[in-house]
């Protein structure tokens, strides 16, 4: 593992940085922080943050393979003290100011098949990062 701060410009899309920057090193990142100020926060359940708000934390995972979306998710300041947030959609989390990220990246990331069926047994074999993962379950 390795550490790395990321800064995102204002204006951009910190979810679709840290994701290039996973994609375009080939390495799995961990969100293990982040600083900075964000407007008008799209969330997964298609609910707006209007405004802008003061990162209080950030987590979340970043593959370099083909994945729907990062997982992530952020916790704001906002307006009178107000603490917001919850699962950010893609594209939904633009820096209003510069945004510190802090990452931590791994190499060989990988998806271990999982059981779908209770009674199915085990394979313990693991699929490479470059291979197509569709049919993979993910557990959060």
């Amino acid at each position: 593992m390795r550490a790395h701060v990321l800064e995102v410009p204002p204006g951009r899309d910190v979810l679709s940085c840290v994701s290039s920057f996973a994609r375009r090193g080939r390495r799995g990142a961990v969100v293990l922080g982040a600083a900075g100020r964000v407007a008008d926060v799209v969330l997964r359940r298609r609910e707006v943050l209007r405004g802008s708000m003061e990162i209080l934390g950030m987590a979340g995972c970043f593959f370099p393979f083909p994945r729907p979306s990062p997982a992530t998710a952020v916790f704001l300041a906002g307006p009178r003290g107000t603490v917001l947030g919850g699962a950010v959609a893609l594209g939904g989390l633009v820096a209003a100011g510069p945004v510190v990220v802090v990452v931590a990246t791994f190499v060989a990331a990988a998806l271990d098949r999982l059981p779908l069926i209770k009674d199915m047994p085990t394979t313990g074999q693991s699929t490479p990062a470059a291979a197509d993962h569709r049919d993979n379950v993910v557990c959060m």
